[in-house]
């Protein structure tokens, strides 16, 4: 599929009004769409997710609430984390994969985890870690890196919670990104504090692989604001 290097851009975006099919907004992974259901039992009003801010996949009603296009970018973004089956909103790298190649989400088949490059094109209010600031991190990228990557102040972003992402996105705000820097290391972005660095996607015989959460992305519409766009297959 298309991947995109990101150059300097203006963002704004907007909630899709996407239409799901026969129910097709509720499953995430079809194979898994026979887990044990999520219950929405957290003290806020969006039945869409549960307690850890995830896709509820038994009970998601209202699909333009579930998915966002960055109008700057023409990239389609959902909203929520995928559940696991035990409610939780973080997997190892391998499954974060999975799950979005699997989801169906708001009636489209063809979501993909975000690279490195995509995630940056997400970062509000932390100028070296935005697309085109001073950070080098790319997709692709195995080069040296220091403290212009190390993102802003924790927790003092523009959106809620101080976080350094859009306004609509909800759940758990460390993710994976499908880069790699070195055969055993992956970018993941911070956005509580716009923080881009790298950890061990695998694990090995005496570490337990890492679990973050993951914003699956596609792009139906790719504006060419700016953008550099490499047609490498993924």
């Amino acid at each position: 599929m298309m991947r995109f290097l990101w150059r300097s851009l203006t963002f704004s975006g907007a909630l899709c009004s996407c239409s799901c099919g026969d129910g097709a907004h509720a499953v995430l992974d079809a194979k898994d769409a026979d887990a044990a259901p999520d219950t929405d039992t957290d003290s806020d009003t969006d039945s869409n997710s549960d307690a850890d801010g995830c896709v509820n996949t038994d009970t998601a009603t209202d699909a333009g609430a579930l998915c966002w296009i960055d109008e700057a970018t023409g990239l389609e973004w959902q909203v929520y984390p995928p559940c696991a089956d035990d409610g939780d909103d973080q997997f190892p790298w391998g499954d974060a994969v999975a799950r979005c190649e699997g989801s169906e989400l708001c009636g489209s088949t063809d979501w993909a985890m975000p690279n490195i490059g995509e995630l940056r094109s997400l970062i509000r209010g932390c100028p070296e870690t935005e697309t085109g600031g001073a950070c080098p991190i790319a997709d692709g990228y195995t080069g040296i890196y220091g403290a212009e990557c190390h993102g802003c102040a924790e927790h003092e972003g523009p959106s809620e919670e101080g976080l350094y992402w859009p306004s609509s996105f909800k759940g758990h705000p460390v993710l994976w990104s499908s880069s790699f820097r070195a055969e055993d290391r992956v970018y993941v972005c911070d956005f509580e504090r716009a923080r881009l660095y790298v950890e061990d996607p695998v694990g090995d015989v005496e570490h337990w692989p890492d679990a973050h959460s993951v914003r699956c992305v596609r792009h139906p519409d790719a504006i060419d604001a700016g953008l550099e766009v490499d047609a490498l297959e993924q």
